[in-house]
């Protein structure tokens, strides 16, 4: 390995806690349904970019984050984020092979995996009622996702992260 080599570590954790103020960010009821699951789209990026820096672990570590952000059950999030990203790990390279709508159907469905495991493990808590209202933001993950791919792919060439 090339020891003066640089690998800018640091842009994926700013992506991830810059992910981590829009999740938390205030917004009026009307716009909360529709805002998009940011943290998990990240994530989604930075293992389908570099599976060999950020996997499992990391989803780990950022879910601890998250629960420790939203004050949720200590391990919900984590958990859940694990189990999406092993899923991811598993489709990577075809994921890659994808048209961007074809990838935008694909994040949809792994954010809505995430967003399952949540409300089951919700559940397992506390009754918690969903509605239609609580699966729109895996829609808007599909729709925004194009953006998001070019926008960190980007980030990713200029600041050379590998």
């Amino acid at each position: 390995m090339n020891p003066t080599a640089r690998n800018n570590t640091w842009v994926i954790w700013a992506s991830f806690a810059a992910a981590l103020l829009l999740d938390i960010l205030p917004l009026p009821d009307l716009l909360m349904p529709y805002w998009p699951e940011w943290l998990p789209m990240v994530l989604l990026y930075w293992v389908i970019a570099l599976p060999h820096r950020v996997g499992i672990f990391t989803a780990w570590i950022v879910g601890l984050f998250v629960d420790a952000v939203q004050g949720s059950t200590l391990g919900l999030n984590a958990m859940s984020l694990s189990i999406m990203t092993y899923f991811t790990l598993l489709l990577y390279q075809r994921i890659r092979l994808f048209p961007r709508w074809k990838q935008s159907l694909v994040i949809a469905m792994l954010v809505g995996i995430y967003m399952l495991l949540v409300l089951g493990l919700k559940n397992l808590i506390t009754p918690f009622d969903s509605h239609f209202s609580y699966w729109i933001p895996m829609f808007s993950c599909g729709l925004i996702w194009s953006w998001l791919f070019i926008l960190l792919r980007d980030l990713r060439r200029q600041l050379r992260v590998n």
